[in-house]
């Protein structure tokens, strides 16, 4: 029986029966040729020396340098324990590790520990000047990371270990090409599984690397964790994907310490359309890594072609070239006959091919409006200012705004200044008149230019009718030019600079101090309060010149104004190539708020009697039709088997609404908003235009999921001609199925990517570099998405509802009209306590969305990420996961959601009880039409709050409110408020009772008194 079976593997967590193993083991007595191209193995049997190396395979030992387990333990055979109290090993890189690409491959078993932990696993380190290390941490993502000196390579990230299972991994990097994870096991069934966890931007190669560290290392004092490392191999090569299927698959039965056989799958190929040059790439694997192959590839029909030979190209693979004239709509073979270099028959494969027809998408353009969509109006321009819906720019010097104002907030300390310093002394620029070269209702464009002694500077100043701008720089130097200081700076007026948000989990109140409080990089940040702010990005960070001491600090000044500052160089540089820079600038909310937000409701998770006893107060429900295996060709787009059954299902969500229920503002009919799910930011392999269109439109430096059945999705290049056709498509589907929007996941997501050509990155000193943040060319989707939505459902309110976890970026989601957030990737931090993996701070950031333009919704994470005890769960899964949460513990969660005026959608593990009990207070009072009154400032109007006791208020607006009272702390408090009553009630004698039952509340004066229990709430309804 397989070792991975026993029983002893069960019982791997309990202490390990350790053989001290001191001896030096040589290379052994094969030599390293045959070793193929191993250049390190370390099974770990019968010394933590290595079985073979290149290199010295002497192991040097750290903090103990671990023990070997016994027999049986281990992967396959004996392992190296770590951890702490254990230490770890090791190893010169020197002839064991190739820099410039290679992979590390091995198997890791946690023994006492599980990704939930809360703790850095740091498990591989290689390192010198430049450095390759692999580790997790929390909230249990991997990752692997290849520096070279100065700089960092984008990282792969992977998912999550299980205790008391062994785990195995591939890392895999190339310099110039994306490093990547592979993770994978043994199911119970004994079959293997891999999956490519994720892949980074083009690697660097690590300079001068000296030492391969190995083990469970890198936690703090506190740690105490333990872990199993076995197998471990160097390749002198990046392993292809199906090189990492075969070592997962063959781990326990190939031969310890050799490579992969050179012929060990058999051959294939597949077409790589390139309609941009009217080719078909035929990409051959032969299967064999000697490259002794040739051959040919022919299209059958051949439809005008000839057959194309097949070239080789780097080991095993090759390529053909088929070019066409014309390739009608259709289904084709593609036959790639493999031979010797001699002619002998290796074998042919056939290779399907579906051509999808002309791109007629490429001429419509759909979605391209010159008029605003609603709710925006036309731009107004009148001299240097730019009125937009709520706000208001003044244009001053190379057309940067001198004035931001948003719903009557003057935003900015002073104008947002270029500033350039070279001999001492700040550089004056003589700037011609600027002058409007392009105006319409949607989109005004202004150019100028100016001179100095540095040279000619040309800027571009772009405002749309939702509040962007773009502002595009080009400063051709001078011969000579030099500059000591190069920057552009953003100030804030500290009133309006307490919460700021960047992606990735950087949100909440700026830091305190003075100086330095945080990074703005060359992606995306908001500064802002819980009403207003302002936000900007850079593509990438092909502005900052090459060590010329740049840098992207978020300041506080003395004054407690905060100052965004971009600075190009910090030093004495020349300017010896042109200089570019792309800014975008844009003042939040982006768009207003439908009056009736509040009462907006999913369908889904209630039945119609639910939906009948809501029937007054619900003005808009939401249906969405899920992807599913039966009824959806593809999981990214809403493309389905059978079109008359989608039809008929769409018929009937529309029409599962309660007579009476309250009407559409524009159709004066009820019914439910049914949006489909999909994405913007990736596309759907194996639908015909995606395949055909893969080598412009797909997006290796972004993250995909591949595997297999449906949950397949791919990133995409935001390229001109991808966006025209997801547009197209989607307005085809509306007008197939009318349906009423777009379920979006992934919302405002905008991976990094490269396409030089169309403006997606940059090239410098011959090599090209992605754009880490190509907003333009990402918001252009959502956009014209937008307005085709608008344009198409004309008799039904259109909608996009966005799941923008991690992903909230207002200029992209300015087009989006729900935002959810939430969900999360907390994975057993988030207990009993929401507050403890999202501060009351974060969630005003960042959740509320009302400060961006979006209507909020929080999705929980219970199903996902919740680590509860049985009080706290209603119901379980078989696995032991939850499955719906108590009555309480939703509460707790919609009390958080109350007291930020954030609705949260009632699925994932919500009880259905809890929301119907909000529900029907919220319905009864009547919260359409309120004012809310947050916590953070509203002390003239609820006094006696304290760090613990915060309260927020709902108003009618002819009288009559909810209160919201939220204990934070772990223990039940009695808290007593002094509300200004009059300025709640209605004219009527002052009535407080508890919202829930009707009791009357007893007031005093000013004062009430109540009994809070532990996180969780009281709400109070005043009459």
């Amino acid at each position: 029986m397989p070792r991975y079976g026993r029983p002893l593997i069960l019982a791997a967590a309990m202490a390990c029966a350790c053989v001290l193993g001191w001896g030096r083991v040589s290379r052994g007595e094969e030599a390293g040729a045959e070793r193929g191209g191993i250049l390190f193995y370390a099974g770990f049997d019968k010394s933590k020396d290595a079985d073979f190396a290149a290199g010295s395979p002497k192991a040097q030992f750290h903090e103990g340098g671990g023990s070997l387990c016994a027999d049986g333990l281990g992967f396959r055979g004996a392992a190296l324990r770590t951890g702490d109290g254990e230490g770890y090993v090791e190893y010169s890189a020197e002839g064991n590790l190739n820099a410039k690409q290679g992979t590390i491959e091995f198997w890791m078993y946690a023994q006492d520990w599980d990704h939930t932990d809360g703790h850095v696993h740091r498990l591989i380190d290689v390192v010198g000047k430049g450095q390759i290390y692999f580790y997790i941490r929390p909230p249990g993502v991997q990752e692997l990371v290849v520096r070279a000196t100065g700089s960092l390579a984008n990282t792969a990230y992977g998912c999550n270990p299980l205790q008391g299972r062994w785990s195995w991994y591939a890392l895999t990097w190339q310099e110039g090409h994306p490093a990547a994870i592979y993770i994978g096991g043994i199911k119970a069934s004994g079959k293997s599984w891999t999956h490519s966890a994720g892949r980074s931007g083009p690697t660097p190669e690590p300079e001068a690397l000296l030492w391969i560290l190995i083990g469970d290392f890198g936690g703090i004092p506190a740690r105490q964790a333990h872990t199993l490392i076995d197998e471990v191999y160097i390749y002198d090569r990046a392993l292809t994907r199906e090189e990492v299927d075969w070592a997962a698959g063959n781990a326990l039965t190939r031969k310890p310490g050799m490579d992969i056989p050179a012929n060990f799958m058999q051959p294939k190929a597949k077409v790589v359309p390139d309609p941009a040059k009217n080719a078909l790439v035929v990409e051959v694997d032969s299967g064999d890594r000697s490259g002794e192959f040739a051959g040919t590839a022919r299209l059958e029909p051949p439809t005008g072609t000839s057959p194309a030979p097949i070239a080789p190209t780097e080991g095993r693979f090759g390529q053909a070239v088929i070019p066409y004239t014309d390739l009608p709509k259709g289904e084709y073979n593609v036959i790639s006959d493999i031979t010797t270099k001699d002619g002998k028959p290796i074998a042919s494969v056939t290779s399907k091919l579906v051509v999808p027809g002309p791109p007629v998408w490429l001429k419509e353009k759909v979605g391209v409006s010159d008029t605003p969509p609603p709710p925006w109006t036309p731009i107004e321009v009148e001299g240097d200012l730019v009125r937009v819906w709520g706000r208001e720019y003044g244009l001053g010097a190379f057309g940067l705004p001198a004035k931001v104002e948003t719903l009557g907030a003057s935003m900015l300390a002073g104008p947002v200044g270029f500033r350039a310093v070279s001999g001492g002394a700040d550089v004056t620029w003589t700037q011609d008149a600027p002058a409007v070269s392009s105006r319409t209702a949607a989109k005004v464009v202004w150019e100028g230019t100016s001179r100095s002694a540095l040279g000619e500077l040309s800027w571009r100043t772009q405002a749309e009718y939702d509040g962007f701008l773009l502002h595009d720089f080009t400063l051709v130097p001078t011969a000579g030019a030099a500059v000591e200081l190069m920057e552009l700076r953003v100030p804030i007026r500290k009133e309006f600079a307490g919460l700021y948000s960047q992606g990735g989990r950087k949100r909440g109140s700026l830091p305190p101090g003075t100086g330095e409080i945080a990074g703005a990089g060359a992606g995306y940040w908001w500064i802002g309060t819980d009403d207003v702010g302002l936000c900007g990005a850079m593509e990438h960070g092909g502005a900052f010149i090459d060590g010329a001491g740049g840098s992207s600090p978020i300041v506080r000044e003395p004054n407690g104004d905060v100052t965004v500052i971009y600075r190009f160089a910090g030093k004495q540089t020349a300017l010896a190539e042109p200089w570019k820079l792309r800014l975008v600038l844009q003042a939040t909310p982006t768009k207003p708020l439908p009056a009736d937000w509040r009462t907006w409701r999913d369908a889904s998770p209630f039945a119609e009697a639910d939906r009948q006893a809501w029937r007054g107060a619900v003005n808009l429900w939401i249906a969405y039709p899920w992807p599913h295996e039966a009824a959806h060709q593809y999981f990214a787009l809403p493309v389905v088997k059978d079109p008359n059954w989608y039809r008929d299902h769409v018929k009937n969500l529309h029409e599962t609404v309660q007579e009476g229920a309250a009407p559409d503002a524009e159709t004066k009919s009820a019914r439910n908003k049914v949006l489909p799910y999909s994405m913007f930011g990736f596309m759907a392999p194996g639908m015909p235009e995606c395949d055909f269109h893969w080598k412009e439109w797909f997006n290796p430096v972004g993250f995909s999921s591949l595997g297999d059945g449906l949950y397949q999705y791919a990133a995409v290049r935001p390229v001109p001609s991808y966006i025209d056709f997801m547009v197209w498509k989607h307005r085809e589907l509306i007008r197939e199925y009318g349906h009423d929007g777009l379920y979006i996941d992934f919302a405002g997501i905008c991976q990094p990517a490269l396409d030089v050509e169309h403006g997606l990155g940059y090239e410098r000193g011959g090599t090209q570099h992605p754009a880490e943040f190509p907003i333009v060319a990402t918001r252009e989707t959502w956009k014209r998405m937008y307005t085709m939505l608008h344009k198409e459902v004309k008799v039904r309110r259109p909608l996009i509802v966005g799941h923008t976890s991690e992903n909230a970026c207002a200029p992209i989601l300015s087009f989006c009209d729900v935002w959810i957030n939430g969900e999360g990737n907390w994975f057993g931090q988030l207990k009993d306590n929401y507050l403890d993996v999202l501060p009351l701070d974060e969630l005003r950031a960042e959740w509320r969305a009302q400060h961006f333009g979006g209507v909020p919704w929080w999705i929980p994470a219970w199903q996902r990420a919740a680590a509860l005890e049985d009080k706290d769960v209603a119901v379980r899964r078989s696995d032991g996961s939850v499955g719906t949460v108590s009555v309480e513990k939703t509460h707790h969660m919609l009390g958080i959601g109350l007291l930020l005026d954030i609705a949260v959608w009632p699925i994932t593990g919500t009880n259905p009880e809890a929301a119907r009990q909000l529900y029907a207070v919220q319905d009864r009072f009547g919260i359409a039409d309120v004012r809310f009154s947050g916590y953070w400032n509203n002390a003239d109007l609820i006094g006696g709050q304290t760090n613990e006791i915060k309260a927020s208020a709902y108003r009618k607006p002819r009288g009559g409110a909810l209160v919201v009272v939220f204990n934070t702390a772990r223990e039940a408090r009695t808290a007593t408020l002094s509300v200004a009553w009059d300025q709640l009630k209605s004219d009527a004698p002052l009535e407080v009772f508890d919202a829930y039952t009707q009791t009357p509340v007893a007031v005093s004066g000013k004062a009430v008194t109540l009994d809070v229990p532990p996180l969780n709430y009281r709400l109070l309804e005043v009459r």
